[in-house]
């Protein structure tokens, strides 16, 4: 049995700088991931399998579901069969922005490409994780990276210096596709990523663009944030991507820890997880 963590991604900024000539939304976003996420267990098997527990396995489908796409799309490019056991103990909030789906997905594939011994090209492999989903590149990847495009861009940043945030899902499900068509501000003008080392002033000066189209629909993110807000020493709080789960950051873990502990006594209701970001 083979045993591998997905981590939670979170989008630490996110600007809609465009459409393409698809007319896909073309973005600019720093991401980074999490200590924590999805467990997965992989065992050889007569026949295909996925299994799905863990506190959020009610919110997602066995049927049609991301990680069995990735097995087939890998598997067809290659000619492996499908003789695999996946479990999946499912820990990262559905439809909250953190790449619970693209991080499944890139973590069975990482891990196969291992378990195989494949050896696959570059530009294939690309390609096989971009049609699955714009997150999954960079979900396989798993390093804070400055994302471009519709997620195929991905620079990596050299910044090893860990981030103490608090996530915080409300326990609403956002829709992608929802939050986009309710997007109607401006386009932002494009950015360099400069920074001097600072994480905090450099995202003072960014934001995410989609959280006006995705508090009219999900009025709960407003709560969120406003409650980040009033945390004592909470350096940058935000949406993460499309979805409905927020963050705040922190100059340590001991502040982040009695931001945490606050918010989890004056919000029984809400999921809330301490993490620490760019710690994979």
């Amino acid at each position: 049995m083979v045993e591998i963590i997905a981590p939670v991604k979170v989008n630490l900024f996110l600007h809609v700088i465009g459409k393409d000539e698809n007319n896909y939304h073309k973005l600019q976003s720093l991401v980074s991931f999490g200590d924590f996420g999805d467990l997965l267990k992989i065992t050889p098997s007569d026949k295909y399998n996925l299994e799905i527990i863990g506190e959020f396995s009610g919110s997602i489908s066995k049927e049609n579901n991301i990680i069995t796409k990735a097995v087939n799309a890998l598997c067809a490019a290659t000619g492996n069969k499908t003789n695999i056991k996946i479990q999946l103990d499912k820990n990262i909030p559905v439809g909250a922005g953190l790449g619970g789906g693209s991080t499944d997905a890139a973590a069975v594939i990482k891990a196969l490409i291992e378990i195989w011994n494949i050896e696959i090209d570059e530009e294939k492999l690309g390609n096989i994780l971009l049609k699955l989903g714009a997150d999954v590149p960079m979900c396989f990847q798993q390093q804070t990276a400055f994302i471009e495009g519709i997620g195929e861009s991905i620079t990596p940043i050299d910044y090893t210096t860990p981030i103490h945030a608090v996530l915080i899902y409300p326990n609403r499900h956002s829709n992608t596709e929802k939050v986009f068509a309710n997007y109607k501000s401006n386009f932002s003008t494009p950015i360099n990523l400069n920074f001097d080392g600072n994480i905090f002033d450099f995202l003072k000066g960014t934001q995410n663009d989609l959280t006006d189209a995705a508090h009219t629909l999900y009025p709960e993110i407003k709560d969120v944030l406003s409650a980040l807000n009033h945390v004592p020493n909470c350096k940058v709080s935000r949406m993460s991507g499309s979805g409905s789960c927020c963050f705040g950051l922190f100059k340590n873990d001991e502040i982040a820890e009695q931001a945490y502990a606050q918010l989890v006594q004056s919000n029984p209701n809400w999921w809330i997880k301490k993490t620490v970001l760019n710690a994979v």
